[in-house]
């Protein structure tokens, strides 16, 4: 498609490139031929200069090659352009400093005379300036526009000359000297088309290779969206995979733990052994862990496949922390912690009173692993339309570049005090108050302690989430 559409532009091109170049060729043979209408098309018009027709025939082929895809273009088309404005800034030279120089009877000797008393054979002023805006345009359309500069002065440098050109037919057509140039030299009929054509050929060059970048640039973004759209698909279908694969696993794990915990808490009641109980309360404790590893695990993969359900009823969330706090309370005890907790009166909520008993657990078993051998503060209370529950503890802290990455599975903080949690407990939390309508933050000051709250609204709809 795109070697089609830069064919296409190079058509266009040539097809502008050849107005200026028969022009040119016609003007040459016109003054080799002394037969000066070719150059003028109209006895009273004076005709188009050797130097000029000369110009527009390297100008045009600098263009055409400036629209081809060969690697010798920039050397090839940048030496005619290089020529093109010598001649034009020597024309000017001989202009500005009233001395001749000789440019203008550097091709045709024959050069001479005159036609109204306006001097025929040599370029005006306004032709030279034209000259050099369309050779810097050209220069600047040899290499692909990768800058906006290389696209706007182009766009620029054309679009002057186009105007000028344009005005100056106008001139002609309406017949107003003044519009081309009055008794001075002025710029000829056939130069101002030519202008016109070489102009809008530089537009039509810039135009056709944004049209042809922009298009690749879709193409690119097509095709790029297609490779992310499959990776996403086998994202997906490799998130399915392990989603069932955890469940599977956990389901298949916590099938055997049963009668395990039960068989040693049979023993425990039977032994008499103070080293042999000890022994089974470290199995117990150990089991008990490891079932409740394999819950959360359960827990995370309903929560990635949104199957995670609460079933809400009218409950005493002031009663389910106080409940909570007695029953973490021995735990805390064992790490020489002080649990304590302010909890003013508040509404009753709709919630699922287990899971809303598992977030606590979760939190303040954090904060017991967390907070050394100081104290945690349980607060609750009612603010802006919704109960926010906090666990605060005065331990060591959280960097802040763990911070954004607490409630996502399998990141776990190494605690300062030995060991390291599999990671599931706070993405379960959040997954559980998100089911509720709630949200769930953390707040940390190094060396200060960390805060853990959540708040649930109070005006839930019931339902299964």
């Amino acid at each position: 498609m795109a070697d089609k559409q830069e064919k296409i532009v190079f058509v266009l091109v040539c097809v502008f490139a050849a107005v200026p170049v028969v022009l040119g060729c016609l003007t040459l043979i016109a003054w080799v031929m002394e037969r000066l209408f070719l150059a003028s098309f109209n006895p009273a018009y004076i005709p188009m200069a050797p130097n000029t027709a000369l110009s527009f025939i390297l100008l045009s082929a600098a263009l055409c090659i400036a629209a081809c895809s060969v690697s010798w273009k920039n050397r090839v088309a940048g030496s005619m352009l290089a020529a093109v404005l010598v001649v034009a800034a020597v024309r000017l030279f001989e202009l500005w400093a009233g001395v001749e120089v000789g440019i203008d009877r550097l091709f045709i000797s024959a050069v001479n005379g005159s036609l109204g008393g306006i001097p025929i054979g040599q370029m005006a002023f306004v032709t030279a300036v034209s000259f050099i805006f369309s050779a810097v345009a050209i220069a600047f359309s040899i290499k692909e526009p990768n800058k906006s500069i290389s696209i706007w002065v182009p766009v620029a440098f054309a679009g002057f000359v186009f105007s000028v050109s344009a005005m100056i037919l106008l001139g002609y057509l309406y017949g107003r000297p003044l519009g081309y140039g009055g008794t001075a030299i002025p710029m000829a009929l056939t130069t101002a088309i030519a202008f016109v054509a070489l102009s809008a050929g530089v537009l039509c060059l810039i135009a056709g290779r944004q049209v042809i970048e922009r298009r690749e640039a879709i193409e690119k973004l097509r095709a790029a969206e297609d490779v992310l759209r499959e990776e996403n698909r086998q994202l997906k279908d490799i998130e399915k995979t392990k989603t069932l694969f955890l469940s599977m696993v956990s389901h298949e794990l916590r099938t055997p733990l049963v009668p395990m915990r039960l068989g040693i808490q049979m023993l425990l009641e039977r032994t008499r052994s103070a080293r042999d109980r000890e022994t089974l309360g470290v199995v117990l404790r150990n089991l008990l862990r490891l079932n409740k590893l394999i819950n959360d695990l359960l827990d995370v993969t309903r929560i990635d496949a949104k199957r995670l359900t609460i079933t809400v009823s009218e409950q005493s969330l002031e009663n389910i922390v106080r409940e909570v706090i007695a029953l973490e309370k021995q735990s805390a005890l064992e790490n020489k912690i002080r649990l304590s907790c302010q909890v003013a009166r508040l509404p009753l909520l709709k919630l699922d009173k287990d899971r809303i008993t598992q977030v606590l657990i979760n939190l303040i078993n954090n904060a017991i692993k967390h907070s050394g051998t100081r104290e945690i503060l349980v607060t609750a209370k009612e603010s802006a339309g919704e109960v926010v529950v906090s666990v605060s503890d005065k331990g060591r802290g959280i960097v802040e570049g763990d911070m954004s990455r607490l409630f996502t599975p399998f990141f776990s903080i190494t605690k300062p005090y030995g060991g390291k949690g599999a990671g599931l407990g706070l993405c379960v939390c959040k997954g559980i108050v998100e089911a509720h309508g709630g949200r769930i933050w953390a707040e940390s000051k190094l060396n200060e302690g960390t805060v853990f709250s959540f708040a649930l609204p109070l005006n839930r709809k019931e339902g299964v989430a």
